[in-house]
């Protein structure tokens, strides 16, 4: 199909370590060298994530402590017919990831939404989200 363009070149650059039979074309990392790797990769995508986990655990917590359970009931239970448009809507306007959403998502369900509704709010905001089609 000659999809070869669209390759990082990265993938082609193949390192190479002398072993003790010779050099090696596959290069295998040494315990240090994976443990050095496996920080580094952690602490990236703790930057990343950190900020939106803050934000959603704060989210849950106001939503957990100062919306009483019958409102969520009435606005996103099983009986409203608006409730998964509404949540999509309102899951539009945020911009989080996956990680981020997941402590609202709980308190949504630990308040009586419906698990269908807390399942679109939860697709809409990593997957609709306004903010992040703007920075595409």
């Amino acid at each position: 199909m000659k999809l070869e363009k669209y390759v990082e070149p990265m993938v082609y650059v193949v390192k190479s370590r002398p072993s003790g039979e010779g050099s090696v074309l596959a290069y295998i990392p040494i315990w240090s060298e994976r443990f050095e790797q496996a920080i580094t990769s952690t602490r990236e995508i703790i930057s990343k994530v950190w900020l939106f986990m803050i934000i959603g655990i704060g989210i849950g917590a106001f939503i957990h402590g100062f919306i009483p359970e019958q409102a969520l009931t009435d606005l996103m239970g099983q009986g409203a017919w608006w409730s998964v448009p509404m949540a999509v809507l309102s899951g539009i306007s945020l911009y989080s990831n996956a990680t981020g959403v997941i402590p609202i998502v709980s308190a949504l369900l630990a308040k009586g939404a419906a698990l269908g509704t807390a399942l679109a709010f939860m697709m809409s905001v990593v997957a609709l989200s306004l903010l992040s089609c703007a920075v595409c």
